[in-house]
C-alpha cells in the first residue's frame, strides 16, 4: 500500500511536471513568434515537453504494477483494485517506541514463536529416542520365568515360547537405536540453530526499522524545506524569463530541481510509512 501511495505521488508529480513543461513550451513558442526567442530554445522546450510525457507514461505503468501487486496479496485478480483511491499525500504517523524496548517482545512474532515450538518438539523427540535405550521388562511374562527352576524351563519350553519375550534389551537392536538417537539430537541442534537465526534476523529487522523511522522525520523536514525553496525559485525564474531577464535553460534547470525535490519528499514519506508498518509487524 505504501508502494502504491508512492507510485500515485510520482504520477501526480509527473503530471505536474508535464503541465509545467507544456506551459513553458507554449510560452517559448509565443516568444519565438514575436522574435524574442531563438530556434534553439524552442527545440529545447519541445524536447523537455516530450520527455515529460514519456516520464508520465512510465509512472502510469508503475501505478498499475503497484495495484496488481496489492491485489495479488489479497488473492484477487489484477482488476480488483483498479478503482482504489489511496489517500493522497498520506503522512505517516509515528507509532512510538518505549524508552526501553525489551528483546523478549520479539518473541511474539509468528516466525520466532514457530521456531521456538519446533525446538520444543525436537527436544521431545530426542527424549523419546533416549527412552528407547532403557530395558523394557514385561512383568507379566517374567513372573512365570522367575518362579521356575531350570528343570521347569525345559519342561515348559513350549509354554515360554507361546508367552513371548519377557525382556527387551537395547543391546539386541544393533545400531538402530544409536542412529535414531543421533538423528534426533541432530534435529534438535538444527532446530536450535534455526531458532537462533530467526531471532537474530528479527532483531536486525527491528533495528533497521527503528533506524529508518528515527531518521525519517528529520529527512522529511529537510525535504519539505528544499521543496519550498524549489517552488519559490521556480516562481521567480518564471517571472524573470517572461520579462526576458533569464534564458530558458535556467527555467529547465529549476523545473527539474522542483520535480526532483517533490519526488524525494514523496519517497521519504513512503519510506517512513513502510518503517511504521515494519515496526508494527
Amino acid at each position: 500500500y505504501a508502494n502504491l501511495i508512492l507510485a500515485e505521488a510520482n504520477n501526480a508529480a509527473a503530471r505536474d511536471a508535464a503541465r509545467l513543461r507544456n506551459n513553458s513550451s507554449a510560452l517559448v513558442a509565443d516568444r519565438l513568434k514575436n522574435g524574442l526567442e531563438t530556434r534553439a530554445e524552442y527545440s529545447q522546450s519541445s524536447a523537455a515537453d516530450q520527455a515529460s510525457q514519456v516520464d508520465l507514461i512510465a509512472t502510469v505503468g508503475a501505478v498499475l504494477e503497484a495495484r496488481f501487486a496489492l491485489a495479488a496479496l489479497l488473492g484477487e485478480g489484477p482488476d480488483a483494485l483498479l478503482d482504489l483511491k489511496p489517500t493522497p499525500g498520506l503522512t505517516p504517523t509515528p507509532v512510538g517506541l518505549p524508552a526501553n524496548l525489551a528483546a523478549n517482545l520479539i518473541g511474539r512474532r509468528p516466525d520466532v514463536a514457530a521456531a521456538r515450538l519446533r525446538v520444543e518438539a525436537a527436544a521431545q523427540r530426542e527424549k523419546v529416542a533416549r527412552a528407547d535405550f532403557y530395558p523394557n521388562v514385561n512383568l507379566v511374562g517374567s513372573a512365570m520365568v522367575l518362579s521356575m527352576t531350570p528343570k521347569d524351563i525345559f519342561t515348559h519350553n513350549l509354554e515360554l515360547l507361546q508367552a513371548g519375550p519377557a525382556v527387551s534389551l537395547p543391546i539386541f537392536e544393533g545400531g538402530r537405536l544409536t542412529g535414531a538417537a543421533r538423528n534426533a539430537r541432530g534435529e534438535y541442534e538444527e532446530a536450535v540453530a534455526n531458532y537462533d537465526k530467526t531471532v537474530v534476523q528479527a532483531l536486525h529487522e527491528v533495528a533497521d526499522a527503528i533506524t529508518v523511522r528515527q531518521g525519517a522525520q528529520e529527512s522529511i523536514d529537510h525535504a519539505e524545506r528544499a521543496m519550498a525553496g524549489s517552488e519559490d525559485a521556480y516562481k521567480l525564474v518564471s517571472l524573470r524569463y517572461k520579462a526576458g531577464l533569464t534564458p530558458y535553460l535556467a527555467v529547465i534547470s529549476v523545473e527539474s530541481a522542483l520535480v526532483a525535490s517533490r519526488r524525494q519528499l514523496d519517497g521519504l514519506r513512503a519510506q517512513a510509512l513502510g518503517a511504521d508498518v515494519a515496526l508494527i509487524r
